[in-house]
């Protein structure tokens, strides 16, 4: 999935004429002392993580414009990692 999306965004990036396109990639990593976890069921521990982002954005003359970002979370907590999707299309 994160492949095919990946494939998309830079395929239409290349292919259409006439738009201006932009392309982002971001990473921060840090250290989650989880200071508010109260629950049994997560690790009171801390943990290291690294969040990455790719987003693009493409703005069509005719006044389309598609945006889509693809962002990852990975933690030493097992629990703790999440992926998410979104795409917006505009007129």
């Amino acid at each position: 999935m994160i492949k095919t999306l990946v494939y998309c965004l830079f395929t239409t990036a290349i292919v259409i004429p006439g738009a201006q396109a932009q392309i982002t990639a971001t990473a921060r990593a840090g250290y989650d002392d989880n200071p508010f976890r109260l629950s049994n069921g997560f690790n009171p521990e801390g943990a290291s993580f690294l969040d990455t982002q790719l987003e693009f954005d493409r703005e069509f003359d005719s006044g389309l414009s598609f945006d889509a970002r693809l962002g990852r979370l990975f933690s030493e907590l097992e629990d703790a990692n999440r992926t998410t999707y979104r795409a917006t299309l505009a007129y």
